[in-house]
């Protein structure tokens, strides 16, 4: 049985600030992935419109002859994301407000996409930034919560992370995001570990956005028979652990700045 991985980041936009933070997103995700020794990795341009990455997708989970069952896949994004008031949306290059359910890919079409024959689980970690020039307020309706609750009852396994919550941005440096650094991070903190669960990840990832006062807090939906692992550990982890400096920087480093960019950010929504 397979165990896939897709990961989609964009950091150039046609109608979006851009984010070049969310190119090194995917380096880091894809080294670390690759680490693990699990995964086939699909890596999508970011280039691509709706129906080019429909089609990348649907082409990569289709099975073959000798391979009836995937048992897992793990989905990571990381560019711009909005919610409206049925679903979330996946920000593309080219996507367009006005024609939003057109350019963009939304979760439920992602849900469709997804063979129903998943045999184990389906691990879903979203890094997103709002669609800055357009999302102004939230209300109950369309909060990432519910979706999840949505895409949960679709699979037996649902493992779900998000950067933050519906009403809040998701903070970077230049170098990369926050959220997916202390990603990467809890799995290269527990090398010395033989199994890494998704549990692990979730309390490490919570206990760093707990040591200061963060614009953002990830948000977690796990519906998982048992622990879920993230993965046994492997030579290549503990290279890959040795090889890179800590990767969250110290937030005593980038306050200034970061302060200066978060209050620069939220500016766009003060009224």
């Amino acid at each position: 049985m397979r165990k896939l991985a897709v990961l989609m980041g964009i950091w150039v936009y046609e109608h979006a600030e851009n984010l070049p933070a969310c190119e090194n997103d995917i380096t880091e995700m894809y080294q670390l992935l690759k680490a693990t020794g699990k995964y086939q990795i699909l890596k999508i341009s970011p280039d691509l419109s709706k129906s080019q990455v429909v089609e990348e997708l649907e082409e990569f989970l289709k099975l073959n002859e000798e391979e009836t069952e995937i048992e897992e896949l793990f989905f990571y994004y990381s560019g711009h994301g909005y919610h409206d008031n049925v679903d979330f949306h996946f920000i593309l290059k080219d996507t367009e407000f006005e024609k939003i359910n057109a350019s963009s890919l939304n979760n439920q079409e992602l849900d469709n996409i997804v063979p129903v024959i998943i045999n184990n689980n389906n691990g879903t970690i979203i890094d997103n930034y709002p669609f800055l020039y357009y999302i102004k307020r939230f209300d109950k309706s369309n909060n990432i919560e519910n979706i999840v609750l949505k895409s949960n009852k679709e699979f037996k396994n649902c493992i779900f992370m998000s950067s933050s919550k519906s009403n809040e941005p998701s903070v970077a440096t230049e170098r990369s995001s926050v959220f997916t650094n202390a990603f990467v991070s809890a799995v290269l903190d527990r090398v010395e570990t033989d199994i890494i669960y998704y549990s692990d990840i979730q309390n490490y990832i919570t206990d760093e956005f707990n040591k200061e006062k963060y614009v953002q807090t990830p948000y977690f939906s796990m519906q998982f028979d048992g622990r879920a692992v993230f993965t046994n550990v492997t030579e290549q982890l503990k290279e890959l652990a040795s090889s890179k400096t800590k990767l969250l920087e110290p937030i005593a480093d980038i306050e200034g700045s970061l302060n200066k960019k978060i209050d620069r950010y939220l500016s766009m929504y003060r009224t």
